[in-house]
């Protein structure tokens, strides 16, 4: 994603060795011992890593893009009757995303479709319990 956002090799290795040789170590009796190596990436709370959440949901927002494209998801026209017609599929804040869509099976299948390979290739899970589906109308 770093890539194809403009980033060169030079930024990426980077943020791999950032990634990837991150090691531990844990104090008892209030002293250090050892180090060992983490297999999650980054600790929470790291600046790196809201930076590096951002690039991954773009993943997630050129997917609905091209589901948008390809009319596999349908978002809501905003001012239909104007020159300026603006369709929204989907809006993103952080760590939420706001997905709208006509309230049809085969959308709602597409839909799931995406979010389980965002799920397969970013690493990232979606939150079932704080997910919901309002259907309007």
């Amino acid at each position: 994603m770093l890539e194809q956002r403009g980033f060169g090799q030079k930024w990426v290795n980077w943020m791999k060795f950032c990634i990837f040789t991150v090691r531990f170590s844990i104090l008892i009796n209030g002293s250090p011992e050892g180090f060992f190596p983490t297999y999650k990436g980054l600790r929470q709370g790291d600046p790196l890593s809201l930076f590096l959440f951002i690039i991954a949901m773009e993943g997630l927002n050129n997917m609905i893009k091209a589901a948008k494209v390809n009319l596999w998801v349908k978002g809501f026209e905003v001012d239909m009757n104007g020159p300026n017609s603006l369709e929204i599929t989907h809006l993103q804040y952080a760590d939420d995303t706001l997905v709208f869509c006509d309230a049809e099976e085969e959308q709602l299948r597409f839909l799931r479709i995406i979010l389980v390979l965002f799920e397969g290739i970013s690493g990232l899970h979606i939150n079932c319990r704080k997910s919901h589906i309002d259907p309007i109308n």
